[in-house]
Formats: C-alpha cells, sequence, structure tokens
C-alpha cells in the first residue's frame, strides 16, 4: 500500500509542475463586420502559445470582385491590425488575395524579443484592416 501511496503522490506532483505551462496557453475570437473593396471581414480569433500569438482572420472575397477584364485589377492586397488589451498590437504582413470565395489568413507573431508578453492573456479591443486593389498596390499603413 505504502509504493501506490508514493506513485499517487509522485503522480499528482507531476501534474501540479504541468499545470503552470498548460496555464500559459489562452486563446480568443471575435465576430466583426467590415468591408474593404467589397471584401467582407467577419472573424478574428487569437491564440496564444508560450511566446507565439497565433492569429487568423476569416474573410469572403466576391466574385464579382474578380472578373474584370484587366488581371491586374483581379487581385487584392491586406493587412490587419487586433488590437488588444494593454496598448499591445498586432500588424500583419501584407498578404493578397487572387480569387473569390471564403479566405482565412494565419499570422504568428513570436513576443520573445518584446519580453514574451504572449504568455499573460489580453483581451481583444479592436480590428483594423487596409487594403488595395491591383497587383502593385501597397494598403495604407495603420495611423
Amino acid at each position: 500500500m505504502a509504493k501506490i501511496s508514493k506513485f499517487r503522490v509522485a503522480a499528482a506532483a507531476a501534474a501540479l509542475c504541468i499545470v503552470p505551462a498548460v496555464a500559459f496557453a489562452w486563446g480568443q475570437q471575435a465576430e466583426f463586420e467590415t468591408h474593404i473593396h467589397g471584401h467582407e471581414f467577419y472573424r478574428v480569433s487569437v491564440e496564444s502559445n508560450q511566446c507565439e500569438l497565433k492569429m487568423r482572420v476569416l474573410f469572403t472575397a466576391p466574385e464579382a470582385g474578380y472578373k474584370n477584364e484587366f488581371p491586374a485589377k483581379n487581385f487584392y492586397r491586406f493587412h490587419v491590425r487586433l488590437r488588444l488589451d494593454e496598448e499591445r498590437n498586432v500588424v500583419t504582413r501584407i498578404f493578397s488575395n487572387s480569387a473569390p470565395g471564403t479566405r482565412g489568413y494565419n499570422y504568428v507573431l513570436d513576443t520573445t524579443a518584446e519580453g514574451c508578453w504572449s504568455k499573460q492573456e489580453h483581451k481583444i479591443r479592436g480590428v483594423d484592416i487596409e487594403g488595395c486593389r491591383g497587383t502593385g498596390c501597397t494598403p495604407e499603413p495603420f495611423k
């Protein structure tokens, strides 16, 4: 019986050591609606994994926006700023879309150099999106 008790104590101690590592992971999502060049952006999700913050933005690209006789006009570029509490922002790279339909864009930010702030849970405060049309375009910077 003493062996069983020691095993249970060891198992419980091991479980307690694992809990803090799991506690660092957090995630949330927010529904919103905004239209940029006919594209409907409607959901953002964010998930942490230690010092990495993974973000996903979902949108629908309109069929009509990709039927221009000039191929360069059937191409859009966007970037997203996710505003979190404590004045934290996640700004994606510029990403492109060249076809209609439901789409998702994934972005990962490594916060190690900034003190690994993504380990602490943050609340979503807002989403800003800028976009442009044409292969050589650049979306406006965020203000």
